[in-house]
């Protein structure tokens, strides 16, 4: 425990010492003794006793008093007076500065212990209750609920908060009736529940409306309790203004309710489900519309939901709600039901697991809609993409056997115009060798078509295979270029070739690919005018083989696009009219392309010319 510092003010050296050696018997501590005023006042702030003894009549031009009010008005000290006069006049004095004790002299050294411990106690306790005043005053003074003191329905304070809320100033509130601040229609409710809180324990808190200044109601929250103000019995009433909370509260009701009938409305079954019992805590009107059952009967059968599970569907149904609970993961399930009256319909089930932090499942919620007439679309679709493919695959079986019966025949009869005019020519006219020549030349034409149709058939008959091979490109290319560069000759068309690089090797089918480049190039070249220019240009793009065919020829419309690379399709009648044709080279090149996991390209407008090739991996 601290020793108590005790500094003695006497301008008698004697008595001095012997109050000194009596309070360091006693226990106190004495570091100093003044004999003046002044000396103590210069170093009492260095000393910072804990009680200050002190004589009223002192040296100097300061005496006792003059010193205490000093003390008093600096610094939180107790002074004890000491003096040996007691007249009325020095009693008043003293007085003034409220001092903790007065001893007269001569004293009892008992009697100055006696004082001296209850001054240092009674300081001590003065100290304690001032704290707790400020600190209560503060949370009074700047709480953020107002604070009233009622005594017979009298207001006789109103904290800074309360004020500030009904727009009074101080003077305005004091002394006015409680009741009229508060909304004519909550008056009854006041008073009943005060006769209700004298008379019996009820809950203190309930919300009123109160009234400002200017007459604007406030919703309040008001807690009452029983006190005593200035010794006699009052209520301290606590008034928070929960005009944000209620807003925050009917804006939640608002929205509750819009979508409360929002889900009682919508065509959806929207459901909430109990995860340890599986008990329906909701579901909207939408469950009888679905499965047929009124909402009682849905609340009331916990089996519902899987009976109502087609029999062929359920166990798959189970076993991946299982999967979704166990993972904990939302998802949608798709499965056929059996409504209350036996018909079978299609729902599409979406799934939540609404989770705690804790990762626990608190509720299961889900949207369940029918589906019927999409899926029962679907499946129509399905079916007739089964017929068409089943009809497709027949007609390209037709076309490949008719082709093959048609090729024989076709053989021979080019076989032997070709022989007529290379080895029997001196025995023939002139209007012979034309006939047979055209002979030789339809027959041509036609062995060609139905090669492209014999390809075609085979590809989309799934009868083609790629016999894929390495080899570099540069030999496809102007195996082509050879091929073709008669008929750009003969058109007076500047053909010319880029390739990035000379060594560029690819796995592909060498056949079909060169089959693609002499396509483009041939439709290239039919389209492109006398005097027009084609560029071949071979790319290697990270994985790819990019090739791609520009002509200035007529070019092609965005209307065709889409139907360019489409079996039999020419761009327009008038094209077709001028153009040789049978619209089977771009659909093969599309095919082929596909077979090898590429795609085609295609850039063009009409009059603009066209830039048309393809990508493919460069390894398959």
């Amino acid at each position: 425990m601290t020793t108590q510092k005790i500094l003695v003010i006497e301008d008698e050296l004697i008595t001095a010492l012997d109050i000194k050696n009596t309070l360091e018997y006693f226990g106190y501590s004495v570091p100093f003794t003044f004999a003046s005023g002044e000396e103590a006042i210069e170093k009492i702030e260095e000393i910072c006793p804990d009680l200050v003894l002190m004589d009223i009549m002192l040296d100097g031009d300061m005496d006792g008093v003059q010193v205490a009010e000093h003390i008093q008005t600096l610094y939180n000290i107790p002074v004890v007076y000491l003096t040996a006069y007691a007249d009325d006049n020095t009693l008043q004095r003293a007085k003034i500065t409220g001092p903790f004790g007065y001893i007269l002299k001569p004293f009892e050294e008992k009697e100055l212990y006696t004082i001296i411990e209850i001054a240092l106690y009674k300081h001590e306790m003065e100290n304690k209750l001032k704290e707790r005043e400020e600190k209560y005053s503060a949370l009074v003074e700047n709480g953020n609920d107002g604070i009233i003191i009622i005594q017979n329905f009298m207001i006789k304070y109103a904290n800074p908060k309360m004020l500030d809320t009904i727009n009074y100033s101080f003077d305005e509130a004091n002394e006015i009736p409680f009741m009229n601040l508060i909304s004519p229609e909550h008056t009854d409710l006041l008073k009943e529940r005060y006769v209700k809180r004298l008379e019996e324990a009820i809950k203190p808190d309930y919300e009123i409306d109160i009234l400002s200044k200017d007459g604007k109601r406030i919703p309040v929250e008001i807690n009452a309790s029983t006190i005593q103000y200035k010794g006699k019995p009052a209520d301290m009433v606590i008034i928070r203004d929960i005009t944000e909370r209620k807003k925050a509260t009917d804006a939640l009701m608002e929205s509750e309710k819009k979508y409360r009938e929002l889900a009682e409305n919508i065509e959806e079954m929207v459901y909430c489900i109990d995860p340890k019992t599986f008990e329906t805590t909701f579901t909207n009107p939408a469950v009888e519309k679905i499965f047929g059952y009124t909402i009682e009967e849905w609340y009331s059968n916990l089996n519902l939901w899987k009976f109502t599970i087609h029999s062929k569907d359920r166990e798959k149904v189970l076993l991946e709600y299982e999967e979704m609970q166990t993972n904990l993961e939302n998802g949608v399930l798709e499965y056929r039901i059996r409504r209350k009256d036996g018909t079978i319909r299609w729902v599409e089930n979406h799934i939540a697991w609404i989770i705690d932090k804790e990762r626990n499942t608190v509720s299961i919620n889900g949207i369940m809609h029918d589906v019927t007439e999409r899926k029962e679309a679907e499946i129509a679709l399905m079916n007739a993409k089964i017929t068409a493919e089943s009809a497709n695959k027949a007609k390209s079986e037709f076309l490949a056997n008719v082709s093959h019966e048609l090729r024989t025949p076709l053989n021979s009869i080019i076989g032997f115009s070709d022989f007529l005019l290379h080895y029997d020519e001196y025995l023939l006219n002139d209007k012979q060798i034309r006939y047979i020549t055209n002979i030789s030349k339809s027959g041509n034409h036609l062995l060609s078509l139905i090669n492209d149709i014999l390809d075609l058939s085979k590809i989309e008959a799934d009868k083609a295979e790629l016999q894929n091979e390495k080899f570099i490109v540069l030999e496809i290319l102007n195996d082509v270029i050879s091929i073709v560069s008669p008929l750009a000759e003969k058109k007076n068309i500047c053909l010319n070739t880029s390739i990035e690089d000379d060594d560029l090797c690819i796995n592909a089918d060498k056949i079909k690919l060169k089959q693609v480049i002499f396509n483009l190039l041939s439709n290239a070249i039919k389209f492109t005018p006398d005097g027009g220019s084609i560029m071949v240009r071979v790319e290697k793009s990270t994985e790819y083989l990019i090739i791609k065919v520009k002509d200035t020829g007529i070019g092609i419309s965005k209307d065709y696009h889409e139907t360019i690379f489409e079996p039999f399709t020419q761009v327009d009648s008038s094209s077709s009219r001028l153009h040789e044709g049978n619209g089977l080279g771009l659909a093969l090149v599309k095919k082929i392309v596909e077979m090898h996991n590429g795609e085609v390209l295609l850039k063009s407008e009409l009059s603009e010319g066209t830039t048309i090739g393809f990508s493919i991996p460069t390894d398959l």
